[in-house]
């Protein structure tokens, strides 16, 4: 059972606000952006231009509208628990993954049809998005458990007879 306190005492240390030199464990909503599909460049879908260095030399860049997946999610850590805002699709582009373009459901549509796409491709979360931090949760409750029953097996004092 001492170990059990080391262990916590170290967590608390680790992890307090008074700990110097080292950034806190982050909670709460973060968003993420998952690039997913490239359109064609074409004059239908530019954005605009920008200025780039490509192999040490400034050169403008034309940006073209993609496609991609936006929801949100709760983390410790940096590490996703749980899905707090379903997917949607939203424009993006591949030198900006960063920044998103919101479509309306009519252009939204309508970049869909021309492109022999469906939505769906577009918000199915994988199985390690959606249960990755339920899995790690229940692997260190699984574990905490399993060391309490093993430590607890530990000889104890004999009783004192009368």
């Amino acid at each position: 059972m001492k170990k059990l306190h080391y262990l916590l005492l170290l967590v608390f240390v680790l992890c307090s606000a008074n700990s110097f030199a080292r950034k806190k464990i982050s909670f709460g909503t973060s968003e993420v952006l998952t690039y997913k599909h490239d359109l064609p460049n074409t004059e239908d879908y530019y954005l605009e231009e920008i200025t780039g260095i490509i192999d040490g030399k400034p050169e403008k860049i034309k940006l073209y509208l993609d496609l991609g997946m936006k929801y949100k999610v709760f983390c410790v850590a940096g590490f996703p628990i749980w899905v707090t805002e379903s997917p949607k699709v939203v424009g993006m582009n591949a030198w900006n993954r960063d920044k998103y373009y919101e479509l309306t459901p009519e252009d939204l549509d309508g970049i869909l049809k021309e492109n022999n796409l469906t939505e769906e491709q577009f918000t199915q979360l994988s199985f390690f998005d959606k249960y990755s931090g339920w899995l790690v949760i229940i692997v260190l409750g699984v574990l905490y458990m399993l060391y309490t029953k093993f430590t607890s097996r530990k000889s104890k004092p004999d009783e004192i007879e009368e």
